[in-house]
């Protein structure tokens, strides 16, 4: 096993933290992208609240279509609406049992763990316990090839040069001795960390080792174990349940299943059923990256950080002092902005403990989104996020608000089609008329008026399931149809 788990451990934390969103244009499918129909795990389970029944039915439809078009075990996913209100899914498999994820379970969050790290630190500025440009000197003893005059700022935008852990090694050797050992995060300090990489604020360069200094740093000014402190600050101030540092705190929800490739074949395997546990690899995120959650809790905790509810609009403008690295990306004290190809911003970040994840809130639109899984093969969750991000902004373009509405619903036929659909309008007639994939790209649109039997020409077009939506007046209609 201790062959296996080298495949592993390498990518803990290591995705790209801007990769995601760099080349959106790159990432996002054409519409000539080949989706795949559905099969049977790609029923999603979701909860709703008060969301509209057309906006839920369209981001249940694209979870599901992702999971085709991704080929990945399982998502979960959520989206908080400007009033409160939210959706969350899940799609796919918990484990080797085929039992179904479920958008009550938790996940892996990996490093959307450094928002909550960053915040803590933020409160404790204000407070008058923590100096940003004091060194780490001032608040902790030294530790092998940790440069002690780096500062607080420096640790929390990437900037000490101090090596990241989880690039060693010798890391993946110490934890397949034993997948259960909980490891203190002074054991990781003292044991892996390498040569600095370059001066403190010579140059930038991603290191998890910064965030585990920073839990110490809390630890060392509170009094407190950094998941008590991060308890009493957030979770239990915001009333927010599901969300757990693991391994220190047992979630009362199922945690769902990890899945990876341990032969280096391709195919993800249930880890459980291999007897890997995962207290050894948890433990060795800490502050910088093992928070689990449900996708509804964290996506909430990313509205109301960028709210500025979490912590205060001065703490939240400390937190957003970014540094641009790219022409559209930037890395902050804790928090990333990039800006999207229609010229949003989001907030939010990107994590990677072999579970998957993508959390950005949207201030433009009132929302946040959360995406994760529990398949370690995944080229990340930035591709789906930007799906239910399409999926919405498709939605506000057929109501024109973002308030609710009742829409009747469109008849056609045959339904699945190999061919093209006929739309039954003898009882009526639209004024326009959209059909979109479940990226929210428009495939086939009209503002002809349109009566009778209206032929769409869908023979084209490749197999999955399409939304069309149209209005007549202040009137408007919806279907879903399914393309063979």
């Amino acid at each position: 096993m201790k062959k296996l788990i080298l495949l592993l451990l390498p990518v803990i934390f290591s995705l790209p933290v801007w990769g995601q969103f760099e080349n959106f244009e790159l990432l996002v499918p054409q519409q000539d992208h080949a989706f795949v129909m559905p099969d049977v795990e790609n029923t999603v389970v979701s909860t709703t609240g008060n969301v509209d029944p057309v906006l839920v039915d369209m981001l249940n439809t694209t979870l599901a279509n992702e999971l085709s078009i991704r080929g990945a075990i399982g998502f979960s996913a959520a989206l908080v609406l400007p009033d409160g209100e939210a959706w969350s899914g899940a799609v796919g498999r918990n484990n080797a049992a085929g039992d179904p994820f479920l958008p009550e379970m938790v996940s892996g969050i990996g490093s959307v763990t450094k928002t909550i790290t960053g915040a803590c630190i933020m409160e404790l500025v204000e407070e008058g316990k923590v100096n940003l440009d004091a060194p780490i000197s001032d608040y902790l003893g030294s530790f092998p090839n940790v440069t002690a005059s780096a500062t607080v700022r420096q640790l929390l935008n990437h900037t000490s040069g101090i090596y990241s852990y989880t690039d060693n090694p010798a890391v993946n050797d110490s934890v397949s001795k034993d997948f259960s050992r909980v490891w203190a995060p002074e054991e990781i300090l003292n044991n892996f960390i390498l040569a600095p990489l370059f001066n403190p604020g010579d140059s930038w360069s991603y290191s998890n080792t910064n965030y585990v200094l920073l839990g110490l740093i809390i630890e060392e000014v509170t009094g407190n174990e950094y998941h008590v402190e991060i308890r009493n600050r957030f979770w239990s101030a915001l009333n927010l349940e599901g969300i757990y540092l693991y391994p220190q705190e047992t979630p009362t929800e199922t945690f769902v299943n990890l899945w990876a490739d341990l032969f280096g074949g391709g195919t993800a395997l249930d880890l459980s059923i291999l007897g890997v546990t995962r207290e050894g690899l948890f433990s060795m995120g800490w502050a910088a990256g093992a928070v689990i959650a449900t996708p509804e809790t964290i996506a909430r905790w990313m509205k109301l950080l960028t709210d500025g509810e979490a912590i205060t609009p001065t703490a939240l403008a400390m937190m957003e002092d970014f540094l641009p690295l790219t022409n559209t990306y930037g890395y902050g004290l804790g928090l990333t902005r990039t800006r999207l190809p229609d010229g949003n911003y989001i907030f939010g970040h990107s994590g990677n403990i072999i579970y998957q994840s993508e959390v950005n809130a949207v201030p433009d639109l009132g929302i946040s989104i959360s995406v994760l899984t529990n398949d370690g093969t995944q080229n990340g969750c930035g591709n789906t996020w930007l799906a239910l991000y399409n999926t919405y902004k498709a939605y506000l373009a057929l109501v024109g608000t973002n308030e609710t509405f009742n829409a009747q619903p469109l008849h056609f036929f045959p339904n699945p089609t190999s061919g093209n659909v006929t739309l039954d309008l003898t009882a009526g007639s639209l004024d326009y008329l959209e059909v979109r994939n479940t990226l929210g790209q428009v495939v086939w649109k009209t503002n002809q008026t349109l009566l009778g039997n209206v032929e769409i020409p869908a023979a084209d077009w490749t197999p999955g399931i399409y939304q069309l939506m149209g209005k007549d007046g202040n009137q408007s209609w919806q279907g879903k149809m399914i393309k063979n």
